[in-house]
């Protein structure tokens, strides 16, 4: 919030509302409040741990380096001709990103124009340095085609055929790899307190903890689900699990709808072991 208030991004937003609710409904409705919770906070984190959630929340991850040196600088919205959602300066390499939430869209127009603005504007200041685009949410599965579309542009537009090298991923995945990383390598106390507060921006903008039923293993039971809220999500892979005990339904190819818990807390032990064979 911090963030998009020193770069204007409030204004009148609020001014019209009254109820406590159509300010939270407001606020969760905006993609830059979301876009700033998320990212200033990751920026608080050491620059590899930052760097490593970033690179398991995004694809193709191998077109980005392993390491990247420390962070050097993150702006939110930079001043450009055409204006980007965040800039963030590594030691080794540098990122331009656009996010958007998951019911708006990407386009390419957006991406060479942003990609562009920076190749004119700045990309002088870091001597060669690699620079790489990342798209958060609003691809529904079409990354490839705005990615080529993009680098049609740039060409034609621009007279620039060097090409963007992007990546992509979404809030979800951002929060699986924040949670990936509190699992392994989060036990430092500063970072515990940041990713509750990842989670609580998460969960105000209605992305939820999602977990792999067969990621609790073959011995898995219900027990180990203890750990899930009623508010949480169990989503499965491949496979359907009815609450009244029916054998679970297969399906290839399909993610079925996010299931809540308390739906399945009184599946059989039998059916849980079925479906994390």
């Amino acid at each position: 919030m911090l963030q998009a208030i020193l770069n204007s991004k409030v204004r009148n937003l609020f001014s019209e509302l009254e109820s406590q609710r159509d300010w939270r409904e407001r606020y969760r409705s905006t993609e830059d409040f979301l876009t700033a919770s998320i990212f200033a906070r990751l920026s608080y984190f050491p620059s590899q741990s930052f760097w490593q959630i970033l690179l398991n929340a995004v694809k193709p991850n191998n077109r980005l380096p392993k390491n990247v040196g420390d962070l050097k600088d993150i702006q939110f919205w930079p001043r450009w001709n055409k204006e980007p959602d965040i800039f963030i300066e590594f030691e080794n390499a540098n990122l331009i990103i656009e996010a958007k939430l998951p019911s708006n869209n990407q386009y390419a127009e957006q991406w060479a124009d942003e990609f562009w603005a920076y190749q004119y504007n700045v990309a002088r200041e870091y001597d060669g340095k690699n620079v790489y685009f990342v798209a958060i949410d609003g691809l529904s599965g079409n990354f490839e085609q705005v990615e080529k579309k993009a680098n049609e542009i740039l060409t034609s537009s621009y007279d620039f055929s060097d090409g963007m090298c992007a990546v992509a991923g979404s809030w979800q995945s951002l929060l699986s790899a924040i949670n990936h990383f509190q699992s392994t390598d989060g036990s430092n106390t500063v970072n515990q307190f940041l990713i509750n507060d990842l989670k609580k921006a998460f969960k105000l903008h209605g992305i939820r903890d999602t977990y792999w039923l067969k990621s609790i293993g073959t011995e898995g039971t219900l027990s180990k689900l203890g750990r899930l809220r009623d508010s949480s999500m169990v989503v499965f892979n491949t496979v359907c699990v009815y609450h009244d005990g029916k054998p679970p339904v297969n399906s290839m190819n399909w993610f079925t709808k996010a299931i809540p818990y308390r739906e399945i807390r009184n599946t059989s032990l039998q059916t849980v072991k079925e479906i994390c064979k």
